[in-house]
């Protein structure tokens, strides 16, 4: 847990993309699976996307054809963190997957711009543009929007764009909707007035403030594709509600808990939707956990409740309330 503290209260355009970069990560990377023995197994890979920023993990052993792609957009408030510093996690996903009976999954992380040097919208932009390129290229795959932090803030942003459009962001080619989302510690906003921060969470109002500064004008700040709290409208949440329905886990101790909790109550009255809120545990904890924790059942519990909840909605089309 200090070593999270330290690591976000570095200043996040500078030290903080180091830190949080491909260099030091693919180093992180190699040494955990060296010291586990694992640097050569399995068949799990990554690489860059040819065309869209991005980075694919997957299964070079699979059939071609992916039968579900989690378009995961990472946390970081925009401003830093990389796809590279989640491979240990995704890894470790995909290989769960499988073993919930996924024949082909696929994870593409996209490789979204920072700001403060392109702020609020560029950021929506960019994963509509990737959303257009997945759907022509992978037609018959099963879509999961899916984020972590202000990432998953993001992907609910995707959502309302596909049926009501944010002027000045692209268009996004056909209405269809990915089958399911995926959120772990959503920011429902962005506010810092009022809020109550927690003892044993590494993320503070003054984190959120900062990058709050960063992303976005004061002008724009009641825009309800950044600010999901200024959606009121049930049916537009109605329309963009994905099929299959949406998966939410977040850690009962973070400072956006209550919130979570709010956002889950209209959520529930517009599609199926499962929420988890963990006991005791932070902010985006399945992937805090995975890499900090000693226990190896603890440091799974993430990820097999991700992968168990995913086969629920999309292999045996349980319903997740």
């Amino acid at each position: 847990m200090l070593l999270a503290r330290w690591m976000f209260s570095l200043e996040q355009t500078t030290a903080g993309r180091i830190l949080f970069g491909r260099t030091a990560w693919m180093w992180f990377y190699r040494f955990r699976r060296f010291r586990s023995g694992a640097i050569d197994m399995g068949d799990v890979r990554f690489e860059n996307d040819p065309i869209i920023p991005g980075l694919w993990v997957r299964s070079e052993g699979r059939v071609p054809n992916y039968d579900i792609v989690l378009f995961w957009i990472h946390g970081g408030g925009m401003v830093t963190h990389s796809p590279y510093m989640y491979l240990e996690f995704m890894t470790a996903l995909v290989t769960s997957l499988h073993m919930q009976g996924f024949r082909s999954p696929a994870i593409f992380m996209l490789k979204h711009s920072y700001a403060p040097e392109h702020p609020f919208p560029h950021q929506l932009d960019e994963a509509a543009v990737a959303w257009n390129y997945l759907q022509k290229e992978h037609p018959a795959a099963n879509f999961v929007f899916a984020g972590d932090g202000s990432g998953a803030n993001l992907a609910l942003s995707l959502l309302l764009h596909l049926t009501r459009p944010c002027l000045g962001v692209t268009e996004c080619l056909t209405n269809v909707k990915p089958q399911a989302a995926l959120l772990l510690s959503p920011w429902p906003n962005w506010k810092t007035s009022m809020r109550e921060e927690t003892e044993n969470c590494y993320f503070s109002a003054f984190h959120l403030r900062r990058y709050r500064n960063y992303y976005i004008a004061r002008a724009k700040e009641t825009s309800p594709y950044f600010d999901l709290s200024c959606v009121t409208s049930l049916s537009w949440w109605k329309e963009s509600f994905p099929e299959k329905g949406m998966y939410l886990i977040y850690g009962t101790e973070e400072m956006f808990a209550n919130e979570i909790e709010e956002l889950y109550g209209v959520l529930r009255l517009c599609g199926p939707i499962k929420i988890d809120g963990e006991l005791r545990q932070i902010h985006c904890w399945p992937i805090t956990t995975h890499f900090l924790a000693r226990d190896e059942y603890v440091r799974g519990a993430g990820v097999f409740a991700i992968a168990l909840n995913l086969g629920k909605m999309l292999i045996w089309g349980n319903d997740v309330k």
